[in-house]
């Protein structure tokens, strides 16, 4: 059984929704939709991170798969910096 489990994903997708919206908005920006106005991230998976735009979703990979919960957090920040 994968670590990431779908409460995992919820309780990240929720915090970044509350209290990172700036930041999913950045992230889908930078990754080809530039005019982006909002995003929500909706899904984790080990290879990316998906978001909702505007009824359009997005699939942002990560820099590597995922192994581990704690990457998940550097993988976010390294994606809404670039």
């Amino acid at each position: 059984m994968s670590w990431l489990t779908p409460d995992v994903v919820q309780s990240i997708c929720d915090y970044m929704n509350e209290h990172q919206a700036d930041s999913v908005l950045e992230i889908v920006r930078r990754n080809g939709i530039p005019d982006a106005e909002e995003a929500t991230l909706v899904e984790l998976t080990l290879e990316d991170g998906v978001y909702d735009v505007g009824g359009t979703r997005v699939r942002v990979p990560w820099s590597m798969p995922l192994t581990h919960r704690a990457q998940i957090r550097e993988e976010l920040v390294q994606l809404a910096m670039l």
